[in-house]
């Protein structure tokens, strides 16, 4: 960056670009070898988590794609030209944004990847070999979307109807409950999301509660802007964690006034403003499994800092990486990972997250847990 002039322009040019584009991929559409600026947290395929818009572009500057060689192969069997430059457009987004990208052999991948695509007449048949390239990358995060699960399928609200919604309750111990799905969906569910998260956070904190149990059992990732805003209130205002980059300094994730940002950027907000807690300084207890990934993960360690927090039950995923959207020509999407998750005093992660209170059982046994934490914290 060249001066603080410098980036502020660069936030406010992205913050204004993610009002005309589509939900979380920033920018003009991708075409071979032009980058759209959209971080993404994403889910284990098939599942689907944004992580959007980031102040700086990733890596993106090798020359422009070429065509992968084909002097190997017989002409009856070579791809066709639209399938070839389908499969290098893909290959060179990954050589130039993977998060360990330094480490693979790339002549030997797009050898193997071309094989894979002999024959290929269209770019949808040379979606397994895509699959299988994503599959060398070292990270275990990064997947492949066919355009009928891509962006822009979940941005038209093609799975709002599988979408949960938070829910709440005060117990009978006094202590107030918060489910906190995963979440993708479109722009209108993304509101109704937060929205609802933080109208239980205001009715469950005017009942005077001893303490709070938020719940992420389960939560498989999504997009992780929606879940942040939501819980705001909780998490309290300021930095709560980061993206850690190869190359680039890290980009940070805060709340403030009922927003979540990256850096100075807005990617999700209550329509009435950040409700504040009347009873803030109440303990919380975070419950987690082996499917609670990525962005559920990301919540987790944006509690990492607040007093009087602990984490229950089983070990998480361990997805604590974030992943890119890149966009393909026929609507497809490439999501690739590219940096790793990080909590707001720097600390790296990369991996499962364990539980201060480790507990096995079913999720009653976990809540159970929680409550007795929670009733000897106060």
């Amino acid at each position: 960056m060249n001066g603080r002039s410098a980036e502020a322009g660069s936030r406010a040019a992205t913050a204004e670009r993610r009002h005309a584009a589509p939900c979380c991929a920033l920018g003009a559409p991708m075409t071979k070898c032009t980058r759209i600026s959209a971080l993404t947290v994403a889910f284990a395929a098939p599942q689907f988590q944004f992580a959007p818009a980031h102040r700086r572009p990733l890596i993106f500057q090798s020359p422009p794609c070429q065509r992968l060689p084909d002097n190997s192969f017989s002409q009856e069997r070579i791809m066709s030209t639209a399938a070839d430059e389908y499969l290098a457009t893909a290959l060179h987004v990954m050589e130039c944004n993977s998060l360990h990208r330094d480490i693979v052999l790339w002549n030997e991948l797009r050898e193997e990847a071309s094989r894979r695509a002999l024959g290929a007449s269209s770019p949808a048949e040379t979606y397994d070999a895509i699959r299988w390239a994503l599959s060398q990358l070292n990270d275990g995060h990064s997947f492949f979307a066919p355009p009928e699960c891509g962006h822009a399928a979940i941005r038209q609200g093609q799975y709002d109807r599988e979408a949960t919604i938070p829910d709440g309750f005060l117990r009978s111990d006094r202590i107030a409950y918060l489910h906190v799905p995963g979440f993708r969906g479109s722009p209108e569910y993304e509101t109704r999301y937060i929205d609802v998260l933080q109208e239980f956070i205001a009715l469950l904190d005017d009942a005077a509660p001893i303490g709070w149990i938020v719940d992420l059992i389960d939560n498989g990732g999504g997009n992780m802007w929606p879940m942040l805003a939501g819980l705001g209130p909780l998490l309290s205002e300021g930095p709560l964690g980061s993206f850690r980059f190869p190359m680039q300094p890290p980009a940070i994730w805060s709340y403030r006034a009922g927003q979540a940002l990256l850096d100075d950027v807005s990617l999700a907000h209550a329509t009435k403003g950040g409700y504040a807690l009347r009873h803030p300084a109440k303990p919380i207890a975070l419950l987690s499994n082996e499917r609670t990934a990525s962005s559920g993960e990301a919540v987790l360690i944006a509690f990492v800092g607040r007093p009087n927090t602990c984490r229950f039950g089983i070990t998480t995923r361990g997805l604590t990486t974030a992943n890119d959207q890149f966009p393909l020509p026929d609507g497809a999407t490439l999501f690739l990972t590219v940096g790793i998750f990080a909590d707001r005093f720097g600390h790296v992660y990369g991996q499962a997250l364990e539980p201060d209170f480790p507990c096995e059982g079913s999720k009653d046994i976990i809540q159970s847990r929680a409550a007795i934490w929670i009733c000897g914290s106060n």
